[in-house]
């Protein structure tokens, strides 16, 4: 599981669940008051996992066939194609897969 709460902005941080840029913390107030009052809050995720044996994104790409498609698009000014797959019961799914790989 990846607990939110253990995220940890700050320079220099050890923490497993960090930015991996610098925060700049000026910027977060302004950011927050932007957001208070808007109808729909779209926050968002990037998860980044030191997998250098490939064995997590490996395994899950060959069980594509099993999610649903969510999105397939090109991007545009000819940046590529991006596809994203649902992960249905990702919790139960990844926390044994990482286990067995003991990330």
């Amino acid at each position: 599981m990846i607990d939110l709460e253990a995220y940890d902005y700050s320079e220099n941080s050890s923490s497993r669940i960090r930015a991996t840029e610098k925060t700049v913390t000026c910027r977060i107030p302004p950011r927050v008051r932007i957001r208070e009052d808007a109808p729909v809050e779209l926050p968002h995720v990037l998860l980044l996992c030191d997998d250098r044996s490939d064995g997590l994104m490996k395994w899950l790409s060959g069980k594509k066939e099993e999610m649903r498609k969510i999105y397939n698009f090109n991007l545009m000014k000819e940046g590529g194609h991006i596809s994203g797959w649902c992960l249905e019961n990702s919790q139960k799914i990844l926390k044994r897969r990482l286990h067995l790989m003991r990330i």
